[in-house]
């Protein structure tokens, strides 16, 4: 229960693995990517607990808080061209413990979700989802390689909605 999946010799594509399966066991939206932060069994289990006893925060599943806790800004991530997102230990480790994290999926690659074709739509739709975490400004953008124009025109709707973005890392 307390062994670490890495430690285990975990790796991006079992993490994937692992996320789907926990979704098909147990019905419940876990994504990858928060398994670098819930690396044990334990703490797998608390999470989904907690998950489902909490109210709907209308955050939609494809934003997932990889690390909540910190006084600092979020750090809004947006996934690659392979549509999800996934960084290692070393990346948390950089940011420090007190570093807010989110992670954007794009949508659609789950049944039931609408896939959203344009940057601009899609920028629309990650902004109205960031706002949701964090309803203001100063905001943080990481962008992951091909997807750099969703950055860019999330960080230009911002703008025009009167916010600032403190970083735009592509």
């Amino acid at each position: 229960r307390h062994d670490d999946f890495f430690d285990l010799g975990g790796d991006s594509q079992k993490a994937i693995a692992l996320a789907l399966q926990i979704e098909q066991t147990f019905g419940a939206s876990f994504e990858s990517s928060a398994i670098v932060e819930r690396s044990t069994i334990a703490q797998q289990v608390e999470f989904l607990e907690t998950q489902q006893s909490q109210p709907d925060t209308g955050i939609p599943a494809w934003l997932t808080g990889v690390h909540v806790a910190g006084d600092k800004p979020v750090l809004f991530y947006v996934h690659g061209s392979l549509g999800v997102t996934y960084l290692d230990r070393e990346f948390f480790d950089f940011m420090g413990s007190d570093q807010p994290i989110y992670f954007f999926r794009l949508p659609g690659l789950k049944e039931g979700e609408a896939a959203l074709e344009t940057v601009e739509k899609l920028a629309e739709t990650y902004v109205t989802a960031m706002r949701r975490v964090q309803p203001n400004g100063p905001y943080r953008i990481a962008v992951s390689c091909g997807c750099a124009p969703i950055g860019l025109e999330m960080s230009l709707q911002l703008e025009d909605a009167g916010q600032s973005t403190d970083a735009l890392v592509l």
